[in-house]
C-alpha cells in the first residue's frame, strides 16, 4: 500500500529554470554579440575594390590571386608577390614583406571558392569574429567577471576599426587573433603551469609578429606578467624553455630571410634593395612626435577608430584601473603595462602612427577594455548610490549609447570615403589586353585598377626615361585619376599625345560642367588633350552606381572604341575636378 496522497506530485521548477537559463545566459549573450558583429563588418563583402585603404587591400589581395595561381613556393618559400612592383624591382612583383598569413588563407580561398572577394574579406571577418571572442575569454579569465568581459566583447563588436579594417583584406585581422591567442594561451600557462600552454602562447605570439611587426606592442606585457620564478628549475623545463627559445627563433629566421637573404638576390639582380620588410633604422625617429600634423591625423585617426568620446572613456579607464590595481591583480598589471608600452611604441614609431589609422590596430584590445572598464566602474557605482536593481546594466546600456552615433558616424565616414571608377576601368582593360599588359596608374587610392583589370602596374612616372622604361616592361595603358592630372603637364605627357589614345573617361556633370573622375588611355594612336570634349560628345555613355552612407553616386562612363572621329564639342569642359 503506497503512502502519501496517492496523487503524482509535478516537479518543483520555479527554481532550476531560472538557474539554468541564468547559468547559459553569458554564453546566448554572446553569442548574438558575435551576430551583431557579423552583421555590421558584412556590409559591402562584395563590393569593388575602390574604397578607403583600396591600395594596401589590393596589395594582399594580388598576392592572394597569385599564391593561388602560381603556388606557394614560386619566387621562394611563402615569398610573396603582388601586382604593384616598382620599375627597378622583380617584374613578377615578388617582394620582401612581413609573414604573408592573410594571403596564404586568402589563396586557399580561392582555391576552394574561386577568386572572389568575399571570399577575400570574409576570411577577415571570421578571424576578427573569433578575436571578439579571445577577448571575451581573456578579460574573464583576468577578472573574474563575467559583465566586464561580456560588455568588452560588445565594444569590440561594434568598434568602428575592427569593423572597417575586418571587412578589408588586410594582415591587421588575423595579426590581431594570432597575439589575442598567444595571450589566452600564456595566462593559461599562468594559472595551469603547464609546458603545452606555454609553447602555444609563444608560438602564436611569435606567428602574430611576423604577420605583422607592429603588433609586438602587444607582447610586451609578457616582459611584467610572465612567471620567472618557474624558470629557476630549468632542469625540469628545459623542454619548454628551448623550444620556445626555438619558436622565437622562426621569427630572426624569416626577418634575415626576407630582410637579408631575398633582399641580397634582389639587390644583385635589379641592383636596388626593394621590398617592404621593416628596418629599424628606417622605421625608428623621434622627430614626428613634436610636429603638429602628427597630432592633428592622430585625432583624425583615433576619431575614426575609437571615436573622441571614447578615447576619452579609455582615459578615464585607465585612471580607473590604476586606482583598482591591487584588486585585480594580474588584469591590472597585464593592461597597466600594455598601456605603457603603447605609450612608448607610439613615441618611436611615430611616423607610422601618424601616416595610417591601421596602424592603430595593435591597440585595439587595450582600447576597448579601457572604455568598458569605465563602463562597469561608473555603473557599479550608480548602482551602489541609487540601490535599485538592475539599474547598473541600465547605466552601462546607456553608455553604449553614447558611443553608438559617433560609431556610427565613424563608420559611414570610413565606408564613405570611395574612389570610384576603378572597377569600369579595369573592366575595359581586362577585356581588351593581353596578359602580359601592364598598367601605369596614378598611385595613391588608385590600386584598385589593378584588382579589377587583373594585370600588373608601375606608378605613373612623370619623367620620360621611366615612363619609357615601363613601356619595355609591358606597361601599354596608362589610368591618369583626379590627384594626378597634373601629369598632363609633365614632361612624358609629349610622348603620350604622339603615341597613345583616349579609351575611356569616368565623370560627373555638375550643371553644364564636366567633371572628371579618370582618363583612362591605351598605347597606340594620338592624343590631344587641349580636346578632351571633342573626343567625348555623342559617344554612348553608360553609368556606374557607387553606394554612399548619404546616397547612391552615379558616375558616367564613355568607352571610346580604338579609332575615334572628333565632332564638335556639345558641353563645356572643365579640367579641375573636386573630390568626391
Amino acid at each position: 500500500m503506497e503512502g502519501g496522497t496517492g496523487q503524482h506530485q509535478p516537479a518543483d521548477i520555479s527554481i532550476t529554470e531560472p538557474s539554468r537559463i541564468k547559468k547559459y545566459l553569458p554564453l546566448i549573450v554572446l553569442l548574438v554579440i558575435l551576430i551583431f558583429g557579423g552583421y555590421l563588418r558584412v556590409y559591402h563583402l562584395d563590393y569593388p575594390v575602390v574604397g578607403y585603404h583600396n591600395w594596401k587591400e589590393t596589395h594582399y589581395l594580388t598576392e592572394a590571386r597569385n599564391f593561388a595561381r602560381d603556388g606557394f613556393f614560386e619566387h621562394g618559400v611563402f615569398v610573396p608577390a603582388w601586382d604593384l612592383p616598382f620599375i627597378a624591382e622583380d617584374p613578377d612583383g615578388a617582394h620582401a614583406d612581413t609573414f604573408p598569413t592573410i594571403s596564404l588563407l586568402g589563396a586557399v580561398g580561392f582555391k576552394i571558392f574561386g577568386e572572389n572577394l568575399w571570399v577575400a574579406r570574409g576570411i577577415g571577418v571570421l578571424l576578427n569574429l573569433a578575436s571578439i571572442l579571445f577577448i571575451y575569454l581573456i578579460v574573464k579569465m583576468l577578472f573574474k567577471r563575467e559583465d566586464l568581459a561580456l560588455t568588452t566583447a560588445f565594444l569590440a563588436a561594434l568598434n568602428p576599426l575592427m569593423v572597417f579594417f575586418s571587412r578589408n583584406f588586410q594582415l591587421t585581422s588575423p595579426a590581431l587573433l594570432l597575439m589575442l591567442a598567444g595571450l589566452y594561451f600564456l595566462f593559461l600557462y599562468i594559472e595551469k603551469d603547464k609546458a603545452k600552454f606555454l609553447l602555444l602562447a609563444t608560438a602564436f605570439t611569435v606567428w602574430g609578429i611576423m604577420t605583422k611587426y607592429s603588433f609586438v606592442v602587444m607582447a610586451f606585457p609578457w616582459l611584467v606578467v610572465f612567471p620567472y620564478k618557474r624558470l629557476l628549475d630549468w632542469k625540469k623545463r628545459k623542454g619548454q624553455i628551448f623550444g620556445s627559445a626555438g619558436i622565437i627563433a622562426v621569427l630572426a629566421i624569416w626577418y634575415w630571410y626576407m630582410e637579408y637573404y631575398f633582399k641580397g638576390m634582389i639587390r644583385e639582380v635589379y641592383g636596388v634593395t626593394g621590398g617592404a620588410a621593416i628596418r629599424l633604422t628606417e622605421i625608428i625617429s623621434f622627430k614626428e612626435i613634436f610636429a603638429a600634423s602628427f597630432y592633428q591625423a592622430m585625432r583624425s585617426f583615433i576619431a575614426d577608430n575609437f571615436t573622441i568620446i571614447g578615447f576619452w572613456f579609455a582615459i578615464a579607464g585607465f585612471v580607473l584601473l590604476v586606482l583598482m590595481r591591487k584588486k585585480y591583480p594580474l588584469g591590472g598589471k597585464f593592461f597597466l603595462s600594455y598601456a605603457v608600452f603603447g605609450v612608448l611604441f607610439s613615441v618611436i614609431l611615430a611616423h607610422k602612427l601618424g601616416g595610417h589609422s591601421y596602424h592603430q590596430f595593435p591597440y585595439a584590445f587595450l582600447v576597448v577594455f579601457l572604455i568598458a572598464f569605465a563602463f562597469i566602474v561608473i555603473g557599479a557605482t550608480i548602482g551602489k548610490l541609487v540601490k535599485v536593481p538592475h539599474v547598473k546594466w541600465v547605466a552601462i546600456v546607456l553608455l553604449m549609447a553614447l558611443l553608438w552615433v559617433p560609431s556610427m558616424q565613424a563608420l559611414d565616414r570610413q565606408f564613405g570615403t570611395q574612389f570610384p571608377g576603378h572597377d569600369a576601368a579595369g573592366d575595359l582593360i581586362k577585356a581588351e589586353s593581353g596578359p602580359d599588359e601592364r598598367i601605369f596608374h596614378s598611385s595613391h587610392q588608385s590600386y584598385g585598377i589593378l584588382w579589377h583589370a587583373d594585370r600588373k602596374g608601375y606608378k605613373l612616372p612623370g619623367d620620360l626615361v621611366s615612363f619609357k622604361k615601363g613601356e619595355e616592361q609591358g606597361a601599354s595603358w596608362i589610368f591618369v585619376y583626379q590627384w594626378r592630372f597634373n601629369f598632363f603637364q609633365e614632361e612624358a605627357m609629349s610622348y603620350v599625345r604622339e603615341n597613345y589614345q583616349l579609351r575611356q573617361v569616368g565623370f560627373v556633370m555638375q550643371g553644364t560642367q564636366f567633371t572628371p573622375y579618370y582618363f583612362l588611355l591605351q598605347k597606340g594612336g594620338t592624343f590631344d588633350d587641349a580636346n578632351l570634349q571633342q573626343y567625348l560628345s555623342g559617344q554612348p555613355l553608360s553609368t556606374r552606381n557607387y553606394e554612399l552612407p548619404g546616397g547612391i553616386l552615379s558616375l558616367n562612363v564613355i568607352t571610346l572604341p580604338r579609332q575615334v572621329e572628333i565632332p564638335e564639342p556639345m558641353f563645356e569642359f572643365n579640367q579641375t575636378s573636386n573630390s568626391s
